[in-house]
C-alpha cells in the first residue's frame, strides 16, 4: 500500500565554502572587499566572517593587509 507521505529529514547540515577576504561574495578579492574590511576595523566578527582573514576574532588593520596581499586581480582592481 503506497501512501502520499513526504519523507522527514533530520540532522541536515549544509556546508558552504567561505572565501576569506571575499566579503561581497563575488568570488574575487578586490578593492571593494578591502574597503568593507577596513570599514569593519574594531568590530567583533561573527564565526567564519570573511573579514577576519587571520581568524583572531577581531577585525583589524592586519586583516586589511592580509586581504590586500590576497587580491585576485592586478593592482587589487575591482572585478568587472
Amino acid at each position: 500500500n503506497i501512501t502520499n507521505v513526504s519523507p522527514t529529514l533530520f540532522d541536515l547540515t549544509i556546508n558552504s565554502k567561505v572565501l576569506v577576504c571575499n566579503v561581497n561574495g563575488d568570488s574575487a578579492i578586490d578593492r571593494t572587499d578591502i574597503a568593507l574590511i577596513r570599514a569593519g576595523i574594531g568590530q567583533t566578527p561573527a564565526l567564519n566572517d570573511p573579514r577576519d582573514a587571520n581568524g583572531d576574532g577581531k577585525i583589524t588593520v592586519a586583516d586589511v593587509r592580509q586581504c590586500t596581499l590576497a587580491c585576485t586581480l592586478p593592482g587589487c582592481a575591482v572585478a568587472p
